[in-house]
């Protein structure tokens, strides 16, 4: 029995299993995160996935070799065509991103960068020399306008940041996919929208596909553990802000915004992300979402595993916070579709 799309969470509820046998089908394509290395020069305050401390660049790759990191991480494609993300760190400042991005994309996948655009650059000459590779490569710079303005000399950093690193990765020729982290103070900071237009606007002079993720900010700040604390007024600005500068997937509408917000694929939900999703770090451990799964080449494992929807692990999302929206859009499913879909709990769907 269908449910209205408002409420329902934490109460036991799941979609049919029609329905999850159609989604399975339209899931396009798996993700596989390798984390290229820890270090980071920016060492944003609010990011927990690098840092400027750990001076040493090397991971995993440089302890295999690079070669066979690379038949590694090929290997965990089996026989799908997949998206690979790499990140951080700086997935740019290690030496064999350049070369891993190259095998990738020969062997017909799909690379998104998950960058803070200073090292892109080096992707001049691949750009150049592979034109017919543009449509799969992505750029997700992120954005960190919560911590830059908290800097003395922020303005000057946002500056550069548009003024220089944004025509850079415009001049690839990739799509870029900017990451915004709305912490508390961002929100409250009157040129917050100002800056996000003359960003609009630098775009508007460039020949890039362009959109906005803007996330909000998940952690502990002063005491207090986020998303959950952000008060009413914080979550109805969140929802202003997405709704004025992000792509709205279809079914999304602003009654659904303002009352729903990244909550919705909590501990319980059947997520979708979670099973089609390999993250190797930057040590070589592989993980299903928060789940140790093994050792990169000592574990069998690929992305065209059988699949079924997981119970999520986390009390925020992780997708979210890492730009997705929710586990379902990179998937081509619509937020608000998800929800007119949901069902009392019961069937489950069966695990394939």
């Amino acid at each position: 029995m269908k449910r209205s799309a408002i409420g329902l969470l934490g109460k036991g509820y799941t979609i049919s299993q029609e329905r999850f046998e159609e989604y399975k089908k339209r899931i396009p394509l798996p993700l596989i995160q390798l984390v290229l290395t820890n270090y980071c020069s920016h060492g944003c305050w609010y990011c927990n996935q690098g840092s400027p401390y750990i001076l040493d660049k090397s991971s995993v790759i440089d302890s295999m070799g690079e070669s066979a990191y690379i038949a590694e991480v090929l290997k965990l494609a089996g026989q799908c065509t997949c998206e690979y993300l790499l990140f951080g760190g700086e997935p740019l400042d290690h030496p064999s991103c350049v070369n891993i991005t190259t095998a990738l994309l020969e062997r017909g996948h799909t690379v998104k960068f998950q960058t803070n655009g200073t090292r892109v650059a080096r992707l001049d000459d691949l750009a150049a020399e592979h034109p017919e590779w543009r449509n799969r490569i992505k750029f997700q710079p992120s954005f960190h306008i919560g911590d830059y303005l908290l800097k003395k000399d922020g303005i000057t950093r946002i500056t550069r940041y548009i003024q220089e690193y944004l025509p850079r990765m415009a001049r690839c020729g990739f799509k870029i996919e900017m990451i915004v982290v709305l912490t508390p103070h961002a929100l409250k900071d009157p040129q917050l929208e100002q800056l996000l237009d003359i960003v609009l606007k630098r775009v508007e002079t460039m020949d890039v596909d362009f959109e906005y993720r803007l996330v909000e900010y998940i952690g502990e700040m002063n005491g207090l553990q986020y998303p959950a604390a952000f008060t009413a007024g914080e979550t109805a600005r969140i929802n202003y802000l997405r709704q004025k500068y992000q792509r709205l997937l279809d079914g999304k509408n602003a009654e659904e915004l303002n009352q729903v917000n990244n909550e919705l694929l909590l501990q319980g939900m059947p997520c979708f992300n979670m099973t089609r999703l390999i993250v190797v770090d930057a040590r070589g451990n592989l993980r299903r979402c928060k789940t140790n799964a093994g050792i990169l080449g000592q574990t069998a494992m690929c992305a065209s595993d059988s699949i079924a929807p997981a119970r999520c692990p986390s009390p925020v999302c992780t997708c979210a916070s890492m730009g997705f929206g929710s586990s379902l859009q990179p998937h081509g499913i619509s937020l608000g579709e998800y929800l007119r879909e949901l069902c009392e709990e019961s069937p489950q769907p069966q695990t394939a």
